[in-house]
């Protein structure tokens, strides 16, 4: 008798207080640009097309219940608007995230050798008016600034620090693509006009979006 309940005992504690399992999300870059992701404050994170992450947590079960942790995703991109997302992760359970692109991108040069890009508005094609100026900063010569938008047909309309405007219209951005523009300095293109004459339809989603991202590494000329 004496033996059993020495036997029994330490089975009884393991039944009551349980033991621990890994809780698991894995989260991949489902586009084809870069992206950075934050896991429950661990990064960011910079993430290759098709590369995936992943993070555990060491969670408690036992006869009374599973543990679970409640996290938040941070993420950026080329192609994918900010954005966050909260999951619970369950002891012993694996989840995973595939993150697609939901936009295009726009990226503007400046080849200028001694000019400096001021502003930069990035309209839908069907607006009739530019708004309001999409640059945050300057881009001075050999730098380069980058936008996500949403797939559609878009205007471009850069502006140097000598008041030289320089503009491109009808440009069909599609989701995961990138349109690249080099500013070459002053003298190529003048005197067009400030505010857009001649709206044409638009592919854009009902709420087109414009964002400035920081991009990590744009490519060279």
């Amino acid at each position: 008798m004496k033996k059993l309940l020495w036997f029994a005992i330490p089975m009884l504690t393991l039944l009551l207080t349980g033991c621990s399992e890994d809780g698991e999300i894995s989260v991949t870059n489902g586009t084809q640009g870069w992206m950075n992701v934050t896991i429950d404050g661990d990064g960011p994170i910079e993430l290759a097309p098709d590369e995936t992450v992943s993070k555990s947590w060491s969670l408690a079960t036992s006869i009374f219940g599973d543990d679970s942790q409640d996290i938040d995703l941070h993420y950026t991109g080329l192609f994918i608007f900010s954005g966050m997302r909260s999951y619970s992760i369950k002891a012993g359970y694996h989840k995973y995230v595939t993150l697609d692109a939901d936009g295009g991108a726009i990226r503007v040069f400046n080849t200028s050798a001694a000019y400096t890009i001021t502003e930069v508005y990035i309209s839908p094609n069907s607006d009739t008016e530019w708004g309001d100026n999409d640059l945050s900063g300057d881009i001075g010569p050999g730098g380069s600034a980058t936008w996500t938008v949403s797939p559609g047909i878009w205007d471009i309309r850069v502006v140097d620090n000598l008041n030289e405007e320089y503009t491109l219209f009808g440009l069909n951005i599609i989701l995961g693509s990138i349109f690249s523009y080099y500013y070459p300095g002053f003298g190529a293109i003048s005197g067009l006009e400030d505010i857009k004459s001649a709206a044409q339809p638009s592919a854009l989603n009902l709420t087109p979006r414009v964002q400035q991202i920081y991009d990590p590494s744009p490519p060279a000329r």
